[in-house]
């Protein structure tokens, strides 16, 4: 049978397989942000910064039909988390990115953060948005 990596880890306790904060009985955290689009072309900040080492589990999203596609990602990947998310009809879901499950923030290059979340839109969107980042750290 196959194990996981941290579950491989836990087995073999040394210090070079200590887990982080979260990655095991951590606590869940969130962030949430709204706003109202009007024809926004550019970048748009979200929530508050996410501490060094938070690992996201989860980014919901909640719209209106925006007119666009939109990415949601950060200054490093803006499209960690959402890439070509099509509006609609209102709806929440997961990030459609495997990647940014379970992404750990690391903060490595102070130019392009990766701990701030971005909405990005393909073209002028406009509507009502809501999102929730669920992320542990402790």
């Amino acid at each position: 049978m196959a194990n996981g990596a941290n579950y491989t880890k836990m087995q073999t306790a040394t210090p070079a397989n200590r887990l982080l904060p979260g990655e095991y009985d951590g606590r869940v955290k969130t962030m949430q942000d709204s706003i109202t689009l009007a024809g926004e072309t550019t970048a748009v900040s979200l929530c508050g910064l996410l501490p060094k080492n938070a690992i996201v589990l989860a980014v919901h999203i909640s719209m209106e039909s925006l007119g666009n596609t939109i990415d949601i990602g950060d200054a490093l990947n803006t499209a960690r988390y959402f890439t070509n998310q099509s509006d609609g009809a209102v709806f929440e879901q997961p990030g459609n990115v495997l990647a940014g499950i379970n992404y750990q923030v690391l903060i490595a290059v102070a130019a392009t953060l990766d701990n701030q979340i971005i909405l990005t839109p393909s073209a002028a969107v406009s509507g009502i948005f809501k999102i929730t980042v669920y992320y542990t750290h402790d």
